[in-house]
């Protein structure tokens, strides 16, 4: 969802982490969104600061709490340090084991287990060989299922969407252009099968609905009617993902 040109980010005190406000143009009403230690003010075009501020303030604690809430997992369960330290990786919802062999050139496969071979003389780059790896075996295997997902369900709401890409994308884990493009984060890869079936079906409403109105949310539930599971599994779940691996290097 394009906004019209954001005010820089701003630092809140320690509590809040990282406060930002973001003015929108095709915003209906204020919105307080926290993802990990970053909150965002979401500002309709037509409502003032103070006016916003005033709804900050409001629910201030909500998202303090939520911020606490994150710092807390995350303290509790420090990442490995390095990609090929994890014992296992997600994959469609389920865990498998993973394994770093040495092999000629960098491949990838996944039966019971998701199997990196990275040749012998990578040596402390071996982590950012194997991530990169990872994510460019995923990357086509994820757009072939986003694809077929997209064709049945775009019959429903008659439309389609001009392209589909996956990508990194260090926040959100979709979004639908202008010109009816949907991007989805390579990260759905690795969720519940049923978590990126709402993800896409969310992304596709949007070609009928250009905001997160009651209409728009009427489509999605149509389509998914337990698509709250859904959603609230990726704000349980996504922002480990969004830690663990970030952007592919």
């Amino acid at each position: 969802m394009p906004p019209t040109a954001p005010e820089p980010p701003q630092r809140a005190d320690a509590s809040t982490g990282t406060f930002r406000l973001r003015r929108s143009a095709r915003a209906r009403r204020l919105q307080l969104v926290v993802r990990g230690d970053r909150i965002e003010l979401v500002i309709p075009a037509a409502v003032p600061e103070t006016a916003a501020m005033a709804f900050f303030r409001q629910h201030r604690a909500w998202a303090e709490a939520k911020v606490k809430e994150f710092r807390a997992r995350r303290a509790e369960s420090p990442p490995p340090c390095g990609f090929c330290d994890f014992p296992t990786l997600p994959w469609r919802g389920r865990e498998l084991p993973l394994r770093i062999s040495e092999g000629p050139r960098v491949t990838v496969s996944a039966d019971q287990a998701i199997t990196i071979e990275l040749p012998p003389a990578l040596g402390n780059a071996r982590h950012q060989a194997a991530h990169r790896a990872f994510f460019l075996w995923v990357k086509p295997r994820l757009t072939q299922q986003v694809a077929t997902l997209a064709g049945d369900i775009a019959a429903t709401l008659g439309t389609r969407p001009r392209a589909i890409r996956v990508k990194a994308m260090r926040s959100r884990w979709g979004s639908c252009g202008p010109a009816n493009d949907i991007n989805i984060n390579w990260l759905l890869a690795l969720v519940p099968d049923e978590v990126l079936r709402y993800v896409v079906i969310h992304e596709l409403c949007h070609t009928r609905e250009r905001n997160h109105s009651a209409a728009f949310w009427s489509l999605v539930a149509e389509r998914c009617p337990d698509f709250r599971n859904h959603r609230q599994w990726l704000r349980l779940h996504g922002g480990s993902l969004l830690q663990r691996f970030g952007p592919p290097p």
